[in-house]
């Protein structure tokens, strides 16, 4: 975190897949976003530069490491109470959208082709207990501007399943919570504590946990339920073990999964020219 206590840095590393991403944060006079930079396994990827138009960020420019050269155009759009219901990605022809509880959790996101409407990606959140989304403590960003298909929910999601086409271009799950099994708890104040998820697919477990310091937030750091070695800052997390990659995809790996999803969809087409491609 900064001076101010707004987010400076995002640092995430997931050595089972090989996966090191992080980006920095600097912000204008106003404490508005000016500029990300995306990082990938300490290579500088993008300089992303928010566009801002009745206090929202409307556009999103994606530059080459640090050159002027513009790698994409992304345009949200909010609906009248001011929620993100679509991110599209004007150069690359995609689009994510998202569906909201009254409340203002995302029940609900889903990527397409923005020109036949094909889809990429479905995640399907439940929000079932009371338990207050970390995120909100982490200050700065309105929303998670490198991801795709993550926003900030009021909550922490109690359930998630995941869909993704197979070779065939036909939606299979591909991550599934454990209703049963997945325990999620939270300190007196509703705040989450740790998350123990169970993947229904794989059988392997995935265990995050999460300190709050210098905010206010509270949280009983000695509770050996959740016990980990803190760390500087408002709030931390920790991934013991991944059954998959992330479900909430940054813009670099959505990208690079779409051109690898319709290049498999005209390998289809070539192989199979009197049949419609699902995909």
């Amino acid at each position: 975190y900064n001076n101010k206590g707004l987010m400076d840095s995002w640092d995430e590393l997931a050595p089972l897949y090989d996966s090191h991403y992080y980006f920095s944060i600097e912000y204008d006079r106003l404490n508005r976003v000016e500029k990300v930079k995306f990082y990938d396994h300490d290579v500088l990827l993008y300089t992303v530069v928010p566009v801002y138009k009745w206090g929202r960020i409307t556009e999103e420019l994606w530059y080459v490491e640090d050159t002027p050269t513009l790698d994409d155009r992304v345009v949200n759009t909010y609906n009248a109470i001011g929620r993100i219901v679509k991110r599209e990605s004007l150069n690359y022809g995609y689009y994510c959208g998202f569906k909201y509880d009254i409340i203002g959790n995302s029940t609900l996101s889903i990527i397409k082709d923005s020109y036949d409407g094909t889809v990429y990606d479905s995640t399907i959140l439940a929000f079932k207990k009371p338990v207050i989304e970390p995120m909100i403590a982490a200050p700065g960003m309105p929303y998670p501007i490198p991801f795709t298909n993550y926003v900030i929910d009021k909550l922490k999601y109690s359930y998630l399943v995941s869909y993704d086409p197979d070779e065939n271009g036909n939606l299979v799950k591909t991550y599934e919570h454990d209703a049963v099994r997945s325990v999620l708890k939270a300190f007196p104040n509703h705040y989450a504590a740790y998350y123990d998820t169970y993947d229904l697919l794989s059988g392997l477990e995935n265990r995050q946990v999460w300190h709050y310091q210098n905010c206010g937030y509270g949280g009983n750091e000695n509770d050996a339920s959740i016990s980990t070695t803190p760390s500087a800052g408002s709030f931390t997390s920790r991934s013991i073990v991944k059954s998959k990659p992330m479900v909430f995809s940054t813009r670099p790996e959505m990208k690079e999964k779409i051109i690898q999803l319709r290049k498999q969809k005209q390998n289809y087409q070539e192989l199979n020219p009197m049949e419609p491609a699902n995909i």
